[in-house]
């Protein structure tokens, strides 16, 4: 009578783990929807925002987003054409939350050793036009 109470068991961690990662259906952090094969979510440290596409049975990010504006860029979504990502704050909570701590101690973006804790977007692939410190007009 044990054994199926170990497999119970075993089961339900694993359906509970699958909900904490961000590569299956069942994370619980899901932004939005974008259509059947493309998705936005929370990452899972709470840094920024992913969008995911899907390939096979899993959720692979393709771009790793801390403003609304590369968001919505990266995502081909134009503001206004969704209402949960239009209804999001301009920067992920916890990016302007470091941002301000890294000013307030004059950092700006390098870390105590030097190393420049913000990606460039042209490394992610995004075009000079986007890159931090810079307006535009996408």
């Amino acid at each position: 009578m044990a054994a199926p109470d170990i497999k119970a068991a075993a089961l339900q961690l694993r359906k509970r783990e699958r909900h904490e990662l961000e590569s299956y259906d069942e994370y619980s952090r899901v932004v939005a929807h974008l259509d059947d094969a493309t998705r936005v979510i929370e990452c899972r440290d709470r840094i920024q925002w992913i969008v995911q596409r899907r390939s096979g049975h899993r959720w692979n990010g393709v771009s790793f987003c801390r403003t609304k504006e590369a968001l919505l860029w990266c995502s081909g979504v134009r503001a206004g054409g969704n209402a949960s990502l239009d209804a999001l704050p301009d920067r992920f909570p916890e990016a302007a939350e470091a941002n301000t701590a890294e000013m307030a101690d004059g950092r700006g973006l390098e870390s105590g050793d030097g190393l420049v804790t913000a990606v460039s977007p042209s490394i992610v692939g995004l075009p000079r036009r986007l890159d931090i410190g810079e307006r535009t007009n996408v």
